[in-house]
């Protein structure tokens, strides 16, 4: 009977030392590296790390909010294939949204695809625009609703004039890009401007949705998302179909925004998030690690310097640096009330993003005719960071070539400067710059 205590006893010491020394230890093999998390995180911050990625890679169902019309059922299933967390999508056919507009009838006749404002623009709003859906609940899952019941799922209006992939992007760095001091990316217009007028950037501010300030844009290809959680709540909305307190439109494409009366009752509560699922989606984004830079040796730094020297690092700046303080909204918040958690591992860090964050009219070969508010043209996209550049497939912003040189040359606008230059450039320099920007 004796022995029996004993053994009780230390099994249940043996369970207590375990349960203590999770809280001091966590199995993190890809710190630092592409899907892992940042470097100098807590123990707690690591474990909501990794819970908080199974949500990422969580497909979503109707009763949790999926559609009625979407693009995805996953963050996953556009931002990880082939297995890796957050990666840049991997087929531009499957992996894009499609973004449609055309321009107003009063200036539809010779109108300019680079200089197109957003005032000039008609969305498509009630075809299913600006971005079309091409999945519904009653197609993809017939048998969760009444026979007959059906939502048609998006198509590309048949009159758009401009018709638009974004492939999905490479999500890792993007908490330390969100971290940038304002005044960085605002210092660097100034300087460019003071530079070089002809090729300088501009910044673009919004009104955040989630703090309700005016902050300069700094997410997706055309700048039109102030902070990494505005971008997630959009992208929860855009591509899941998910509402938000932030994002409430449900998605259909009847011209009176009205959901089939069969359909209705089948649906979740609006808003379908009462902000967890936000809050975890955006944690694990935020701290997920850029990716290593690659091999170094002498081709990539002789490749380095003609970097430079095209004029390349103008645009795609090296380096920024984050804010003394940066704090995220807490997923383990009992929501609707909201605790944020101070990240100092993402404070006063160097980002080594090669990008400006500002906005450059890339000329006709890429104007994609797409404006966006703050006086956003259609020629204009917001500098394309370069790392984790070696684990990407496809360039530009619709995933149209996998040829890195081809991507260069198809600069155009402020950027065809430096893409003359690279075309007049001896063939093994080109190789040597080729070779430093897929070391990135």
């Amino acid at each position: 009977m004796k022995n029996r205590a004993n053994i009780v006893m230390i099994t249940a010491l043996s369970v207590l030392a375990v349960l203590a020394a999770s809280n001091f230890y966590v199995y993190a093999p890809d710190i630092g590296q592409p899907g892992g998390p940042v470097s100098g995180l807590s123990v707690l911050q690591l474990k909501k790390f990794y819970q908080c990625k199974e949500v990422f890679k969580q497909t979503f169902s109707v009763n949790e909010g999926l559609g009625p019309l979407y693009n995805a059922d996953s963050c996953y299933s556009c931002h990880g294939l082939p297995g890796i967390p957050g990666n840049q999508g991997v087929n531009p056919k499957t992996d894009c949204l499609t973004y449609v507009a055309s321009p107003i009838e009063s200036i539809a006749k010779g109108v300019n695809t680079e200089t197109i404002s957003y005032k000039d623009s008609d969305f498509h709003v009630y075809e299913g625009g600006p971005i079309v859906m091409t999945k519904s609940v009653t197609n993809e899952f017939p048998n969760q609703f009444p026979r007959g019941c059906n939502m048609p799922a998006g198509t590309t209006p048949k009159d758009s004039v401009f018709v638009s992939s974004r492939l999905a992007p490479s999500l890792w760095g993007m908490g330390l890009i969100d971290a940038i001091e304002e005044e960085n990316i605002e210092d660097l217009e100034l300087k460019q401007t003071d530079d070089n007028l002809s090729t300088a950037g501009s910044t673009v501010s919004h009104r955040d949705r989630i703090t309700h300030q005016d902050r300069v844009g700094r997410f997706g290809y055309k700048g039109q998302y102030t902070s990494l959680i505005d971008a997630i709540a959009d992208q929860m909305n855009t591509t899941l179909g998910i509402t938000t307190k932030y994002e409430r439109a449900i998605k259909t494409t009847d011209v009176n925004y009205n959901i089939p009366t069969c359909l209705r009752s089948h649906l979740p509560e609006e808003p379908n998030d009462n902000g967890a699922l936000l809050a975890k989606l955006t944690y694990f984004i935020a701290l997920s690690s850029p990716a290593p830079v690659g091999k170094i040796d002498a081709a990539t730094n002789r490749g380095r310097s003609t970097f430079e020297k095209l004029g390349c690092a103008e645009c795609h700046v090296p380096a920024l640096s984050t804010a003394p303080e940066y704090y995220l909204l807490d997923p383990d918040s009992q929501f609707p009330t909201k605790r944020y958690l101070r990240i100092q591992a993402l404070e006063n860090r160097e980002v080594k993003a090669y990008s400006d964050l500002l906005l450059h009219n890339m000329g006709a070969a890429l104007a994609d005719g797409i404006a966006t508010t703050g006086g956003v043209s259609g020629g204009q996209f917001r500098t394309a960071p370069l790392w984790g550049l070696r684990y990407r497939k496809y360039y530009l912003h619709d995933g149209r070539t996998n040829d890195l040189a081809k991507a260069i040359l198809a600069h155009g606008g402020q950027g065809q400067s430096s893409s003359t230059k690279f075309a007049a450039l001896p063939e093994q320099e080109k190789l040597d710059l080729l070779a430093f920007l897929k070391s990135l």
